[in-house]
């Protein structure tokens, strides 16, 4: 028995030599075929050949050359169809061109379409067209059916359908492969209409499509639009019976499945002779797409519940559906079983295990398994970046992506979009910046996904100059980008703009939606243009919007509310099919702020009457009405409630019920409530200190201040520094004053105009004129209340000089006086019994400035003439003045009586003030010391009631 190797096991030999590189193995492979006398094998020798050619550096002589290297055409042409059955390609393109540079050997229309299928393999596009046109000059094209559908087949695969379709037409010979070729061609260029025509064509041409047809044709149904051309190809399928045929009735499946026709899809799946893997993951896929990921969850049970194998696509349908159900629970059991199979690390699988950790919100997990990917890539670093953003943690995602960035992983579109949306949420406009430089780099600027996340990204920055610039780039305005734009604006105080935009909106005819429209109220609102909103109302209305979208109510409430007209706000509430806890809201906040505070409270009643819950928005806008009403009780119901729904630790709610109780008087329950609060800021510090202020404690203000201060919580802005240095105007107390001031101007407050106003009044009213003329010469803007508060503080001082000299400076700057400078400058007249000033002043309120005098200023002259002993003056112009006549009044006369002992015009003083006041001791009290004054003691005992 010879020990011999075969033939066969030599070419096996041959073969994994080469596949495996076994370069060193080869030169005694052929030296024994040599010696073992089968060198003269036709097969054999071509293969020997071939490495010799492939290794010439390992083979020096001639004698190798000429007996290896057979001229026999013939060999050649069988060598290359032997290594493309072997899927040997480089090898075959090789014995190519040595073929063609060495021997010039004749090719046969069989190598050709080897040749063709190892260019297409390679994507070698540039020895097809070598090929092509050698088939050209050889005439084979016409000659040969597989030649011609293997060319069109390589031009269509390469993109150049025109090409392709070009060679077809040109073919005087047809058949089903060649049909097939073209069609896959445009199929697999996303060409679905050319191909479904072609399929038409080709019918009506007299072909009968086979089951490669019909599965390339089905794949071409690439929109809803196209799905009835899909029934159409279903009829055909069954009606040539290959609805059995299991890669047609999976790919029908797919097709139904993919665009939600989901009981036709069954319905095939059913009717299948062979149910394999790819029917079920097809199934499983549609359903997962139209959220029913139970269903789909049902598939795979089936597949284990048939022993079926279950692949990567599988798990990956499986997987997904735990996603759509965030079935957690199960979606570990099948991570168990992914691992048990070594799966974990495919790079596919993995990323969707990222995603399902991370849509169920559980980060370290779906951190854990990135970090163990075998291939970190677009869509796994995506999907992570995505779970991070959707929970939430978006200075963790932007952590992440500096990561990312610095040890060089991909970046791609989903991630940079979900990294602009961070940014957008966190108003990281640098970070932003720096995404936008980086997208420019790489040359993502003409993808509309990132350059809406851009847009977004500025416009809610604020930063409305970069997002019009960019969204005049964006090629595809779309409804969204639109909605941001105008969205931007309205959060900015451009309501105006906004409208605006809406405005061009209407006349480019951009489809208008929901939430648009919602955009534009708020606009409406920020305006308060109430034309503008019914102009709104009324295209709602045609849209049939308002029915449709409980949202659009809300704001439409909100918009009519804001404008001032309640009616319409109410008449819309009314209209409402379904009234929720936002329309209710909506409602109830536009009577608060229009300051109809009960009807707030009447609608809230009612809400809860309608088994309505409020939010705590609802219980916000019913405190706000408590406040301005003084109902404590009903303020308190409120606190209990929130508490109740465990909301009463929110910050917003904070800020309203310390303000309720402040405004109440309940300023213990205001303390009470500040001191419990998780977070002490400016605005709770403002509201409890207010309320002091407001109830008139300004001392237990000042008290309150020192504890805050003691303790760390006081926050120094604009509004609390104005609350102490009004309480410390009120109380005198000008060290606390002075500190607030310093304190103001180290933390640049004393800039503002309103706070310059109100030290210069503090420092004048404290006695601290110098200090006040410091402040006042200082202040960049001098308005009527800065000279008023300086001419108020002379007069306190009793120096009537200056005020006059202030008050005619004032005039000389063109300071228009108001009422309340004519209280001071008659006041300061008065005390200091200049009766012609204070005259001419008075007359000069109506005559020189159009001002009304007020009651008070009638006050301030009889005082002015009483103090100066013209009491009848004083009297006359009390009868006439054209107010009403208080008991003070009289009771100013009654002094300038008492001063200039003037007892007969005391006693009609007297009797006119116990007329409109009889309970009043002062009155008493005055009268008795002007009888004691003169010696009438019986008058004095007849006045207070003795004797």
């Amino acid at each position: 028995m010879s020990l011999l190797p075969s033939v066969q096991t030599l070419l096996h030999s041959l073969y994994k030599c080469r596949h495996d590189k076994y370069t060193s193995r080869w030169p005694h492979l052929l030296l024994f075929v040599c010696k073992s006398g089968l060198d003269s094998h036709k097969i054999l020798s071509c293969h020997v050949a071939s490495l010799f050619l492939e290794n010439e550096s390992k083979f020096q002589g001639q004698d190798f050359w000429d007996k290896f290297v057979d001229s026999n055409a013939l060999s050649w042409n069988d060598l290359i169809v032997d290594y493309t059955k072997h899927s040997e390609w480089d090898a075959a393109i090789f014995l190519y061109h040595r073929m063609q540079e060495s021997y010039c050997m004749q090719i046969e229309p069989r190598t050709f379409v080897a040749l063709l299928q190892a260019c297409n393999h390679l994507k070698d596009f540039e020895t097809g067209c070598l090929l092509s046109f050698e088939i050209a000059r050889k005439g084979f094209l016409n000659g040969d059916l597989y030649i011609g559908s293997s060319l069109i087949h390589i031009f269509a695969n390469f993109g150049f359908l025109s090409k392709a379709k070009e060679l077809f037409d040109k073919m005087l010979i047809r058949n089903v492969v060649t049909w097939n070729a073209l069609i896959t061609g445009y199929v697999e260029h996303e060409c679905n209409a050319e191909a479904l025509s072609c399929y038409m064509q080709m019918q009506s041409d007299g072909f009968s499509a086979n089951a490669a047809t019909f599965i390339c044709c089905l794949k071409a149904c690439g929109s809803t639009e196209e799905i009835e051309s899909g029934q159409c190809l279903h009829h055909d399928i069954v009606r040539v019976g290959y609805e059995g045929l299991c890669l047609v009735g999976n790919a029908l499946v797919f097709m139904y499945a993919k665009y939600g026709f989901i009981p036709e899809a069954q319905s095939v799946f059913e009717d299948l002779v062979t149910q394999t893997e790819v029917s079920y993951t097809s199934l499983m896929s549609g359903f997962i797409n139209h959220g029913k990921g139970h269903k789909a969850l049902e598939c795979f049970e089936k597949m284990e519940e048939k022993g079926m194998s279950k692949d990567a696509k599988a798990f990956v349908c499986s997987l997904k559906a735990c996603i759509n159900t965030l079935s957690i629970d199960k979606g570990r059991k099948l991570h168990m079983e992914v691992i048990n199979m070594g799966l974990e690390r495919n790079f596919i699988v993995g990323s969707v295990l990222v995603d399902m950790y991370g849509r169920c919100g559980l980060l370290v997990e779906a951190c854990n398994i990135f970090e163990h990917l075998s291939d970190r890539d677009l869509i796994s670093c995506a999907t992570l970046i995505s779970a991070y953003v959707e929970n939430g943690h978006l200075e963790a995602a932007l952590q992440f992506y500096d990561e990312m960035f610095a040890k060089g992983l991909p970046l791609g579109l989903v991630s940079l979009a979900c990294m602009l949306r961070a940014c957008s949420i966190l108003k990281a406009l640098a970070k932003g910046q720096e995404i936008h430089s980086f997208m420019i780099k790489i040359g993502f600027m003409e993808k509309e996904c990132v350059i809406s996340a851009l847009f977004d990204m500025y416009a809610k920055c604020g930063m409305l100059r970069e997002a019009q610039y960019v969204f005049a780039k964006m090629s595809d305005k779309s409804i969204v980008a639109w909605t941001s734009l105008i969205a931007g604006y309205t959060e900015q105080g451009h309501s105006i703009k906004a409208y605006q935009c809406f405005e061009q909106m209407q006349s480019e005819c951009v489809y208008l939606n929901d939430s648009l429209f919602i955009c534009v109220l708020k606009a409406c609102a920020g305006i308060g243009d109430l034309c503008k909103s019914q102009l709104v109302h009324i295209d709602i209305e045609k849209r049939g919007l308002l029915e449709e979208d409980m949202c659009i109510g809300s704001s439409m409430i909100d918009a009519y509310a804001k404008c001032g007209s309640l009616a319409s706000a109410q008449k819309v509430f009314d209209g409402l099919f379904v009234k929720n806890v936002v329309s209710w809201t909506a409602l109830i906040n536009g009577y608060t702020e229009n300051g109809r505070n009960e009807d707030a409270l009447f609608h809230y009643k009612l809400m809860e009457y309608e088994g309505v819950s409020p939010v705590l928005v609802t219980i916000i806008c019913g405190l706000k009405a408590c406040g301005a009403l003084g109902l404590a009780c009903k303020g308190q119901d409120l606190h209990i409630k929130a508490i109740k729904y465990g909301e009463d630790s929110e910050l917003s709610f904070c800020h309203i019920l310390i303000d309720m109780y402040a405004r109440c008087g309940l300023l213990a329950e205001a303390q009470n409530v500040f001191e419990k609060s998780m977070v002490q800021d400016p605005v709770s510090c403002t509201a409890l200190l207010t309320g002091y202020m407001e109830q008139g404690s300004f001392e237990e203000m000042l008290e309150c201040l020192e504890r805050l201060t003691s303790n760390g919580f006081l926050f120094l802005d604009l509004k609390i520094a104005m609350c102490i240095l009004k309480a410390c105007s009120k109380t005198g107390t000008i060290v606390i004053g002075s500190r607030i001031h310093a304190e103001g101007i180290r933390r640049g407050l004393d800039v503002d105009p309103m706070i310059g106003n109100i030290i210069v009044d503090m420092y004048a009213k404290c006695g601290g004129l110098a200090e006040a003329l410091m402040v006042f010469d200082r202040l960049t803007v001098r308005n009527v209340i800065s000279w008023t508060a300086m001419i108020a503080g002379y007069a306190e001082m009793g120096e009537c000089e200056n005020v006059i000299l202030i008050f005619e400076k004032m005039l000389r700057e063109n300071i228009e006086p108001d009422l309340i400078t004519y209280v001071s400058v008659l006041n300061a007249c008065s005390h200091a019994g200049l009766v012609e000033i204070g005259q001419m002043l008075f007359l000069s309120i109506n005559h020189n400035h159009g001002l009304t005098p007020s009651a008070e200023h009638y006050v301030c002259m009889i005082d002015l003439f009483c103090r100066a002993g013209q009491i009848t003056k004083g009297i006359v112009l009390l009868e006439d003045m054209p107010y009403d006549i208080s008991h003070v009044a009289w009771q100013i006369v009654l002094g300038g009586c008492q001063k200039w002992g003037d007892v007969k015009l005391a006693r009609h003083a007297f009797e006119q003030a116990i007329q409109l006041y009889e309970l009043d001791a002062a009155t008493y009290i005055c009268m008795c010391n002007i009888f004691s004054n003169v010696g009438d003691l019986e008058q004095t005992f007849e006045t207070i009631g003795v004797g």
